[in-house]
């Protein structure tokens, strides 16, 4: 009985010879399909649609980028500290202090950094004269008197809503 499955297996072994070629064969055809696939993907042929290349290259400009960024944050923070110096704030004030005369030619002009620091400029306009008053003017305050139109020249410099 034994000499009998032995000679089934051997029959059995001897049929599936040929299936496993044809698995091998249609395995191989698939593997070949596969692989130009994988080389048109890959670009193995055209350096044009090389993507490990196109991959690389982007990586090189994204790091090109990425040191670049730093050095404009750095360029921006430089200029931001250097521009609470400059004239950023003005607050202008026409008015007419004598009644008798027509024309609001007199202004008092409050010009101011980004910490509330500048001058306060009052200018008097008559028939007879003219006059220019400048005052300094330190952290929105004047260590000076000013007139009600200087002060509100400086607190709308300043961005302080009407009192």
């Amino acid at each position: 009985m034994f000499d009998e499955i032995v000679k089934y297996m051997s029959w059995a072994a001897v049929a599936l010879i040929p299936l496993l070629i044809a698995a091998v064969i249609v395995l191989l055809v698939m593997l070949m399909g596969l692989r130009k696939r994988i080389d048109r993907f890959m670009g193995a042929k055209s350096e044009r649609h090389n993507i490990e290349a196109m991959l690389l290259s982007y990586i090189d400009t994204a790091t090109a980028i990425d040191e670049r960024y730093e050095d404009v944050q750095a360029e921006i923070r430089r200029l931001h500290s250097s521009l609470s110096f400059c004239v950023s704030k003005v607050g202008f004030v026409r008015f007419n202090p004598f009644k008798e005369m027509g024309g609001d030619l007199c202004f008092a002009l409050a010009l101011l950094d980004g910490r509330n620091n500048g001058v306060v400029i009052n200018t008097l306009h008559s028939r007879e004269a003219s006059y220019t008053y400048a005052k300094e003017v330190v952290n929105g305050k004047c260590d000076r008197g000013v007139s009600a139109e200087e002060q509100e020249a400086i607190d709308r410099a300043a961005g302080v809503r009407a009192r």
